[in-house]
């Protein structure tokens, strides 16, 4: 009986062990996986790194090359604007006054831009213009609607009204 008490006991220790082992086992493999998935995700996040940096590169490509063309266009208006300036310098001049108006915008200068040349004219003073610069101050105008009939019978007609009051000095 003793044999037999004493395999029930080696019996029992084994089991023991085994189910010991199992979790330990159980444990490691989960780590294991564990270990894994980080692996495959830090693969991922690698690959999608070097893809978001790819992007970055055209990005930065995009951005120099429409920087180069927007030099380019600002040299070209340049060049533009120079030669319209010279245009207007050798211009036939004109000497004008532009007499103030009502209120306090009566007051304000006036602004005028020719083929991308911009003049501010004060108003009350007598100054010299190039023909061109004369020619859109008088073709300037204000649309003024006049009523006409009575009753039902009303009738608006558009009339176009001179914006500046312009003295040409001779």
């Amino acid at each position: 009986m003793a044999g037999k008490n004493e395999s029930e006991n080696l019996a029992k220790e084994a089991t023991s062990a085994k189910a010991q082992e199992t979790p330990v086992n159980s444990e490691a493999d989960d780590l294991k996986k564990q270990l894994a998935e980080a692996k495959a995700a830090l693969k991922t996040a690698d690959e999608e790194k070097v893809k978001l940096e790819g992007d970055l590169d055209l990005e930065k490509k995009a951005r120099e090359d429409a920087e180069a063309e927007n030099r380019k266009l600002d040299d070209h208006v340049a060049k533009l604007e120079g030669s319209e300036m010279e245009r207007q310098k050798a211009e036939e001049k004109v000497k004008i006054v532009i007499a103030e108006g009502e209120g306090s915008e009566g007051r304000d200068d006036v602004f005028v831009g020719v083929q991308g040349i911009s003049y501010q004219i004060k108003r009350g003073v007598e100054v010299k213009v190039p023909k061109s610069v004369y020619k859109v101050l008088t073709d300037s105008a204000s649309t003024v609607y006049e009523e006409s009939g009575d009753g039902e019978d009303i009738e608006y007609t558009a009339r176009p009204v001179p914006r500046f009051n312009i003295k040409v000095v001779e």
